[in-house]
C-alpha cells in the first residue's frame, strides 16, 4: 500500500525474490501439502455424517500455512473449533487479522471525514496495535531461537509489514475463493465429476495428490479461473493513483487521480464473455483460455499486481483438488450464527455454508494412512 518509490521497490523486490519466487514457492510445497493432508485427516476422522463449516476449516488451513511460512510453526493445533474456548480464540485471531473495512469514506466525502475517523480508522488502529504485538512476538521468538541481538526499529518495522500483509492478505482472499469454488461445484455435479475423473486419471487412487500433480490438472485450473471470474475476492481492485497525466480510452486522467478498477463489471461483461452469469469452466480450455489476459484480473495487473498470485493458485488448487479426490460432498442446511435480529441483510451475512464430506471408498486406504 506504500506510494511508488524506493521503499516500495525494495519491499517488492524482497517479496518477489525471497517469498514468492518460483524457487521459494517450490521450497514451501511441503508446508502446503502437510496442512492440506491435516485438513483431509480431520475430515476423515469426522465420519460420514458430521457437518463441516467450510469457511472456518479453510481459515485454519490458510492461516496455518502462512504462519509456518513466516515462523516455522502452525498456530492452530488439533480441533480448536470443537470447544468453546477454542472458538473464542479462533474468533479473536480472525478479527485481529481481518482486512480493514470502511475507513476510506472520508477520502471521497470530506464532510464525513470526522465520522470516518471515529468509526473507521479508530477501530483499524486498535486492531493494528494488536497485530503489531502479535507479529513482534513472532520476531522476538525467532531472534531468541537464533540467538541474534541485531535489532533495529526500521528493520523490525519492515519485517512486521511483510508478515502483516501475508497474514491478512494471504488468508481471507484464498478462503473466499475456496468457499466459492465449493459452492459452485456442489451445485454443478457434472463439473465436479469431470474434475474427479481428471484427478483419478492423472494421480490415481492409491495416494493423495501433491504439488507435483498440479501441472497435469488443467480442468481443475479452469474451475479456479471460472470461480475467480464469477466471484472475485473483491469486486473492486485496491485503489490506484495515476503517477502522471495520461489519456485512456479518449478520457484525460490528471496526475494524482484515484483510480478504481471494477473487476466485477469486467468479469461479467457480455461483450467479453459468452453467458457471463453461468458457471462454465470449459470456457478457459483450449485457445480461448490463452486469450484471457486483461479480461480476467482478480489479482490485478502490472507492477501493482498481487505478488502472491502463484502461491494462492497453488494453495487453492491443492486444497480443492484434495477435497474432490478424497470425499463425496453433500450440502447441509445453512447455519445462521448468532440468530440475527430480524434484519435480512445481517442474517444473510451471517450465513455459513456447511458440507458433509464423506470419505470415498476408493481412497479409504490412503486416508487411513494419514
Amino acid at each position: 500500500m506504500s506510494p511508488y518509490g524506493p521503499y516500495w521497490r525494495n519491499l517488492r523486490r524482497f517479496a518477489a525474490i525471497e517469498i514468492f519466487s518460483s524457487v521459494r514457492i517450490q521450497m514451501t510445497s511441503r508446508i502446503r501439502a502437510d496442512e492440506v493432508q491435516c485438513l483431509a485427516k480431520k475430515l476423515f476422522a469426522r465420519g460420514n455424517r458430521k457437518l463441516a463449516e467450510v469457511n472456518s476449516l479453510f481459515y485454519v488451513l490458510t492461516f496455518n500455512i502462512m504462519m509456518k511460512m513466516v515462523s516455522g510453526e502452525r498456530y492452530f493445533e488439533g480441533d480448536e473449533l470443537e470447544s468453546e474456548k477454542g472458538r473464542v480464540e479462533f474468533n479473536d485471531i480472525r478479527q485481529t487479522f481481518a482486512p480493514p473495512r470502511g475507513s476510506a469514506v472520508g477520502d471521497f466525502f470530506p464532510f464525513l471525514k470526522f465520522v470516518s475517523s471515529v468509526f473507521g480508522r479508530v477501530k483499524n488502529e486498535r486492531l493494528q496495535r494488536k497485530r503489531d504485538a502479535f507479529i513482534q512476538n513472532l520476531i522476538d521468538a525467532q531472534r531468541r531461537k537464533k540467538r541474534t541481538c541485531s535489532v533495529t526499529e526500521e528493520g523490525d518495522e519492515k519485517r512486521k509489514n511483510i508478515i502483516d500483509v501475508m497474514l491478512v492478505g494471504g488468508t481471507e482472499t484464498s478462503i473466499t475463493t475456496l468457499e466459492a469454488a465449493v459452492s459452485f461445484l456442489i451445485s454443478h455435479p457434472n463439473v465436479f465429476n469431470k474434475a474427479r475423473d481428471e484427478i483419478d486419471s492423472n494421480v490415481g487412487q492409491s495416494r493423495l495428490m501433491d504439488d507435483g500433480d498440479l501441472s497435469k490438472l488443467s480442468y481443475l485450473h479452469c474451475i479456479i479461473n471460472e470461480t475467480l471470474r464469477l466471484g472475485p475476492t473483491t469486486p473492486l481492485i485496491s485503489l490506484h493513483e495515476s503517477s502522471r497525466e495520461c489519456a485512456v480510452g479518449g478520457f484525460s486522467v490528471p496526475s494524482g487521480t484515484l483510480l478504481i478498477v471494477n473487476t466485477w463489471a469486467l468479469h461479467n461483461d457480455p461483450r467479453l464473455w459468452g453467458d457471463p452469469t453461468l458457471f462454465k469452466p470449459d470456457r478457459f480450455g483450449g485457445v480461448e483460455g490463452e486469450k484471457v489476459r486483461f479480461k480476467l484480473i482478480p489479482f490485478g495487473s502490472g507492477r501493482r499486481a498481487c505478488p502472491g498470485e502463484s502461491l494462492a493458485r497453488r494453495l487453492i488448487a491443492l486444497a480443492l483438488g484434495t477435497l474432490i479426490q478424497c470425499f463425496d460432498w453433500e450440502k447441509g442446511e445453512e447455519n445462521l450464527e448468532g440468530g440475527g435480529n430480524g434484519n435480512g441483510k445481517k442474517m444473510e451475512e451471517e450465513k455459513t455454508m456447511q458440507i458433509v464430506f464423506r470419505p470415498r471408498k476408493a481412497l479409504m486406504g490412503a486416508l487411513s494412512e494419514l
